[in-house]
């Protein structure tokens, strides 16, 4: 719910014209790093799970095991190119708060 209030704050935002602020570019930074910790939160919790329902078994037989599929990887890849998109706007605001300086 988190992140999905955080990508409403992010279409607020551009709904009020300031898409190319500082504002924006920490909310779309935010947005990347929500997904970057929902991928790692899903191979951790199901790994957490398997754990804990091997743990009743006898020395030997439980189980660990971790699963890392294009689900995890594609909530990774795409937070990281979130964080990477947030960065660059972070570069363009400072850039054209420079320029509008010279007008």
């Amino acid at each position: 719910m988190w992140l999905l209030w955080r990508i409403r704050g992010l279409f607020v935002l551009y709904r009020r014209g300031k898409g190319l602020t500082q504002s924006a570019a920490g909310e779309i930074r935010t947005v990347g790093l929500g997904l970057m910790i929902l991928g790692f939160v899903k191979l951790v919790a199901h790994t957490g799970q398997i754990l804990i329902l091997s743990a009743a078994n006898a020395p030997g037989d439980r189980v660990l095991a971790i699963q890392f599929g294009t689900g995890e990887l594609g909530f990774l890849l795409a937070g990281g190119l979130m964080l990477a998109i947030g960065q660059s706007m972070r570069e363009a605001v400072a850039a054209a708060e420079e320029l509008r300086g010279f007008v």
